[in-house]
C-alpha cells in the first residue's frame, strides 16, 4: 500500500469539485430557503440595529449584558456566517467562467492520460 495517500492530484480534484458544487448552487431553490444570501443577512442585522436602539435596557440587554455595538460591545465585525455567504457569493459570481476551460482540461486530462 502506497504511503502517499493525499497527493497533490487528489487534493486538486477536491478543491475542484468543491468549486464546481458552490458555483452550480442554485440561489432561488438552495441558498434563500437556508438563509444564506447576503440581502438576506443584511436584513436581519439591520433587524437586529433596529431592536438595539429601541432597547428600554439603556444599552443592556435583559440579563444585563451590554448589547453588542452599543456600550463597547463590539460588533462591525462579520461573523463566520458571513463570510461563508461573501465566499459562496464570490465563488457563484468570479469562478463561473474560469471553471468551463478548467474543467475541460481536467476531462482531457483524464480521457488522454487517464
Amino acid at each position: 500500500m502506497s504511503m502517499v495517500f493525499f497527493g497533490f492530484g487528489r487534493v486538486t480534484y477536491f478543491a475542484l469539485l468543491m468549486v464546481n458544487a458552490v458555483a452550480v448552487l442554485n440561489k432561488e431553490r438552495f441558498l434563500v430557503p437556508l438563509g444564506l444570501t447576503t440581502s438576506q443577512y443584511q436584513q436581519q442585522q439591520q433587524q437586529q440595529q433596529m431592536q438595539q436602539q429601541q432597547s428600554a435596557y439603556g444599552g443592556f440587554d435583559a440579563y444585563g449584558m451590554p448589547i453588542q455595538g452599543l456600550a463597547g460591545g463590539g460588533g462591525g465585525d462579520p461573523g463566520v456566517k458571513m463570510r461563508a455567504i461573501q465566499l459562496v457569493d464570490a465563488i457563484r459570481t468570479l469562478m463561473r467562467i474560469p471553471l468551463i476551460p478548467i474543467n475541460i482540461c481536467i476531462i482531457l486530462y483524464e480521457v488522454i492520460l487517464g
